[in-house]
């Protein structure tokens, strides 16, 4: 009840105000597997040396949909992800364990619509009962202070999170060269085409 009127007190803003999980702490490690069956954990992923893109929304949540129709995240799979340079992963995680396929699919009851069709990255609805070895929401949820949707991070091979230039009502909304630059200047890593991105963030 509490994320749904912070979502719909901001519904009109384009940002919202920072989550709770500050900036260089280190990232609670999870394993989800995603609406295909696939198994996602954060840890393998960043022992690989990429850096994870989490966006923690809900399929009733305007401001998510609005976000996610900008297809940044879309953008940023396709050129950091398994289709570019995979120095990233791309994650979706819904941030309501109640929602449904059909909610996802944009047939169901609480939903804005259809956030699956065209989304190339893995989509990862927690189940209230997840199987044997993979993580309960409720311990994902506390561990990265979800306080509003959407919630974005960018967690770092050495498995500190970032979030200075996501959820900040003083930027914009986040733009591919907005990960990249956090990437570069937070996380260390160097993908191509960067050098101009830093004074678009400045620190």
């Amino acid at each position: 009840m509490k994320k749904l009127l912070f979502t719909l007190a901001f519904a009109s803003l384009s940002w919202c105000a920072k989550a709770q999980l500050a900036d260089d702490n280190t990232a609670p490690d999870f394993t989800f597997k995603d609406i295909n069956g696939q198994t996602h954990n954060l840890y393998t992923y960043l022992n690989q040396g990429m850096y994870v893109v989490i966006d923690v929304s809900a399929t009733r949540c305007g401001p998510c949909w609005n976000y996610h129709n900008m297809h940044v995240l879309k953008d940023l799979y396709n050129a950091h992800d398994i289709p570019g340079d995979k120095k990233a992963k791309v994650l979706f995680i819904e941030g309501d364990v109640s929602t449904t396929l059909a909610d996802l699919q944009g047939t169901g009851g609480s939903r804005q619509g259809d956030w699956v069709t065209g989304t190339p990255y893995p989509i990862i609805s927690p189940n209230s009962t997840p199987a044997a070895g993979e993580t309960t929401y409720s311990s994902f949820d506390a561990g990265y202070s979800i306080s509003f949707f959407p919630t974005l991070y960018v967690i770092c091979p050495n498995k500190k999170v970032w979030q200075d230039t996501l959820n900040n009502v003083n930027y914009p909304w986040p733009t591919v060269p907005t990960y990249e630059w956090i990437a570069t200047n937070r996380c260390g890593l160097a993908p191509a085409g960067l050098d101009q991105v830093e004074d678009q963030h400045p620190v």
